[in-house]
């Protein structure tokens, strides 16, 4: 038995080294070449349709170097996305590489069709769920990623910009213009150097693109606010993960929020954050980014489907989702969603049946919910996540490998 499952998992391990694809491919749109990266994972197949991840890098940056840093690609070969990493054109003002977020004047790039006839040809060479096209982007590319999800709301199910913002035009055309409801992460330091948390010269206040987005969707007006755990405290650095639930559709609006200038640790508080072994981030924004765009399809939250149950009926009252990152090292993050209250029993086992660890076991309201799983004492091997929930019950499929 060990055998074959070392033989399994090295398998896997070669072909997470050899599968996967980087393309470095073109189109023509606007009788202009443009330029895009796609990466296609070891975890793709063709039969299945796969979402896709639309990356906009920040100001002056190439779509090779923003893939190194807004690093997907294990997030893929895991889930199976596709994923795509866009170039922005010189900007004819200074000649950086910059995008434009649907302002339209004379010469400028036209981005925003761009970006459509790029999913289009995506969608032509592989099988896309066009209904769980994603963005996000960082700095600049946050900003367009906000457009995109305004100019092209019929096609973007969901966004998460990182330490971006929007530009007040792109307000002003769709403030009073029924958008459909849009789940929105945003990720932002206010102690930014470069993207102002106050706004200017164009440039919204976080605060006031929060509010545009809560009010498009119908979102609470009050919040509900979670301190992530201190890493150094002495570091003067708090981040606050801010939700604005119950939007329409089930959407969420949700901010993770870096809320002192630590500049000596991320350049005046605009750099992306990320996992490092040089730098004591706080969280991982791919994997915050994945975790929250998941959830949601064009028509908002997704519904349960496709479930084994371990009963021989359908319970639509809660999903266990895949555990991420998986196989995993030592630590991962289980989500699951309630769509009523109820009571939760969250267990791990391993493969034999013998209880490992009782995560939950109490009531919980009616949402979304993330438990992480340690597991620093177990052996490499195949662990099972199981939800029950009144009279039903989901699995979920753990590797751990170190």
């Amino acid at each position: 038995m060990i055998t074959k499952l070392t033989l399994q998992l090295i398998f896997v391990l070669t072909c997470l080294c050899h599968a996967q694809q980087t393309i470095d491919t073109t189109l023509t749109h606007a009788r202009v070449q443009r330029e895009y990266l796609l990466y296609i994972p070891v975890a793709y197949s063709a039969d299945t349709p796969t979402p896709l991840l639309i990356n906009f890098h920040g100001l002056n940056q190439f779509r090779d170097g923003f893939m190194e840093i807004a690093d997907f690609r294990s997030i893929a070969n895991t889930t199976g996305i596709i994923l795509v990493y866009p170039q922005a054109l010189p900007s004819m003002r200074d000649g950086d590489s910059r995008w434009n977020c649907g302002y339209q004047h004379g010469a400028h790039p036209d981005d925003i069709g761009f970006t459509e006839a790029m999913i289009d040809t995506i969608a032509s060479m592989y099988n896309i769920d066009q209904t769980r096209v994603y963005a996000s982007g960082y700095s600049n590319g946050g900003y367009m990623c906000q457009a995109a999800a305004c100019y092209l709301n019929e096609r973007i199910a969901a966004i998460a910009p990182v330490k971006g913002s929007m530009r007040d035009f792109t307000r002003a055309k769709y403030e009073h213009l029924p958008l459909p409801p849009t789940p929105v992460l945003m990720i932002n330091n206010t102690g930014d150097g470069k993207v102002s948390y106050g706004g200017a010269d164009g440039n919204l206040s976080i605060r006031d693109v929060i509010q545009f987005w809560v009010d498009s969707n119908n979102c609470d007006a009050d919040a509900d606010s979670t301190r992530l755990g201190e890493i150094d405290e002495d570091d003067d650095v708090v981040v606050d993960h801010i939700v604005y639930s119950s939007g329409d559709n089930g959407v969420n609006v949700e901010l993770i929020l870096e809320k002192v200038n630590i500049h000596n640790m991320q350049n005046d508080g605009h750099s992306y954050p990320k996992s490092s072994e040089r730098s004591p981030w706080y969280f991982d924004s791919p994997t915050e980014v994945w975790r929250f765009l998941s959830r949601y399809d064009i028509n908002g939250l997704i519904e349960p489907r496709e479930v084994e149950f371990s009963d021989d009926f359908t319970n639509q009252d809660f999903r266990l989702l895949q555990n991420f990152p998986n196989p995993f090292n030592q630590t991962t993050s289980i989500t699951f969603t309630l769509k009523s209250p109820g009571n939760v029993n969250l267990s791990i086992f391993d493969v034999l049946g013998n209880d490992v660890e009782v995560l939950l076991n109490h009531r919980m309201n009616a949402g979304s919910s993330t438990k992480d799983f340690f597991a620093e004492d177990l052996p490499n091997g195949i662990y099972f996540a199981k939800l029950t929930s009144e009279n039903a019950s989901q699995v979920r499929k753990m590797v751990l490998l170190r």
